[in-house]
């Protein structure tokens, strides 16, 4: 038999790792470089998170697929043709059995010069920085809403301090820190994540970065091509836009409004779906199977649920 899993993220690698044990033939398709996904986004020299999953990297029985992007799912009977570009080149290739854990993409939201030169996605910032060492700016605001700015904070800091420049990072979150309390009987369940975010608190307090709550971006302010500024409003309680607007002083704006499944093999290939807090996910069962025999669904496709979720699926 041969499976392939299209993701190398948490979902796509925790199915891999079972997979094998069953000496059953993997076959794992991704655009990046590098397995990991979006969340364990890591450069070269960096060790990968959990080293359960770093000894998959190594495993022959692993046919992996890096840099590649998936044009087609052709029906067989039975299995599937994938055909896909690798290397400029159109290939094919007949797996049994498919499993799409292809996570998700960044939320954005427009405003005024939101297309405009120093302006990323917050993910896009990280990336930059952890695959490629660059540091796009020295003073950096992230906009948007929900936790992925700190640990993009916590990225540009510790590159800063690798290359021992000096960076200031603000942080413009639109909803009320109050929201936070409400994650306590979550923190209590699970100590780790309780831990987890300690580390965050205690990185705001010792790198001295500013937040601004109950307040969002309406628009980067641009002089001689590049952004000089963003303005900013806050919000009431319904989120909407108060008239008090004032600007922080910036060269490098990132923004991310929380996450999108990425719904592009299923749409290919058909997949029922469903909607799930407003985003399309795709349908499945109580094992993951979704509406087309022989193909299941694992991680952010199916809900946005982060890494642990992502795993145990």
């Amino acid at each position: 038999m041969k499976v392939a899993i299209i993701g190398a993220g948490p979902a796509g690698l925790s199915a891999a790792r079972e997979l094998i044990k069953g000496n059953i033939s993997v076959v794992i398709f991704d655009a990046n470089s590098r397995s990991g996904g979006q969340y364990w986004r890591h450069g070269v020299r960096d060790q990968f998170p959990d080293q359960n999953f770093a000894s998959l990297v190594e495993e022959r029985s692993i046919d992996w697929k890096f840099g590649s992007s998936i044009w087609q799912v052709e029906k067989l009977n039975p299995g599937f043709r994938i055909h896909y570009v690798m290397n400029q080149k159109s290939q094919s290739l007949d797996v049994e059995k498919i499993l799409i854990a292809s996570g998700a993409s960044e939320r954005v939201l427009p405003f005024k010069n939101w297309t405009a030169p120093g302006v990323f996605t917050a993910g896009a910032a990280q990336a930059m920085a952890k695959e490629h060492q660059l540091l796009l700016g020295k003073k950096i605001v992230i906009a948007g809403s929900g936790v992925f700015a700190l640990p993009v904070a916590k990225s540009l800091l510790a590159l800063a301090d690798d290359v021992e420049k000096e960076i200031t990072i603000g942080i413009v979150e639109a909803r009320s820190f109050i929201r936070w309390w409400r994650n306590i009987p979550g923190f209590l369940l699970n100590p780790r994540k309780a831990l987890e975010a300690l580390e965050y608190l205690n990185l705001i307090r010792t790198k001295r970065i500013k937040r601004y709550m109950k307040s969002v971006v309406t628009e980067a302010v641009i002089k001689s091509g590049e952004i000089s500024a963003v303005r900013v409003a806050k919000l009431n309680r319904f989120l909407e836009i108060r008239k008090n607007i004032f600007e922080i002083e910036c060269d490098f704006l990132a923004t991310s409004f929380g996450f999108v499944p990425d719904m592009t093999i299923a749409s290919i290939m058909g997949l029922e779906r469903i909607f799930q807090n407003g985003d399309a996910v795709i349908r499945i069962d109580k094992n993951q199977r979704t509406s087309l025999v022989d193909v299941w669904a694992a991680g952010e496709v199916t809900g946005i649920g982060g890494h642990d979720l992502a795993i145990t699926e």
